[in-house]
């Protein structure tokens, strides 16, 4: 459920923020590039509601073999021009858990399905696909309220948007 609408301009590209409540935390998403993004570290306050740290829990989701290769597999659907070879040097003769945190993978690899925010309360920006994924891995209720969320989220944008011309005649055919 949307519960605020706000105007930001941190990044380039960006235009509005919204605030999703899944289970009664607030997760920031925000358009970067006309694309959602949800906030890495909100998602993960569910996890430190247990007594885990945030820095831990981004670090434990990017060494998970299974979660590395979807972050590569969302980077190569949104970055065509990614090199899956860029992978290799984080797994051949390495281990995992040297991915380091969220931050460093996406600084190293130049990542654009993470956006890293620096500063007194950095942040890392994940895009929404791999937001609900994180979600998910970390708590499956807490990921399905993500999810049902944002969807509402879109729901109601796309209701409330004022239909052009072309619009109006593809709803009308379909």
């Amino acid at each position: 459920m949307v519960v605020a609408n706000h105007n930001t301009n941190d990044f380039k590209g960006e235009t509005t923020m919204d605030i999703l409540n899944p289970m009664g935390l607030e997760v920031r998403c925000k358009k970067i590039n006309d694309e959602d993004y949800f906030s890495m570290r909100d998602l993960a306050e569910v996890r430190v509601r247990e007594g885990k740290k945030i820095k831990d829990v981004g670090r434990n989701f990017c060494c998970n073999e299974a979660n590395f290769r979807m972050i590569l597999a969302i980077e190569k659907i949104l970055n065509p021009e990614f090199k899956l070879a860029h992978m290799r040097e984080f797994t051949d003769g390495k281990k995992l858990h040297d991915v380091g945190t969220p931050s460093k993978l996406t600084e190293k690899l130049g990542l654009t399905c993470m956006v890293v925010e620096r500063g007194k309360k950095g942040n890392v920006w994940m895009y929404h696909t791999l937001g609900v994924a994180f979600a998910m891995w970390m708590n499956a209720e807490f990921g399905a309220y993500v999810l049902t969320d944002y969807e509402r989220m879109k729901h109601k944008a796309l209701i409330s948007r004022p239909l052009d011309g072309e619009d109006w005649k593809e709803i009308r055919h379909k």
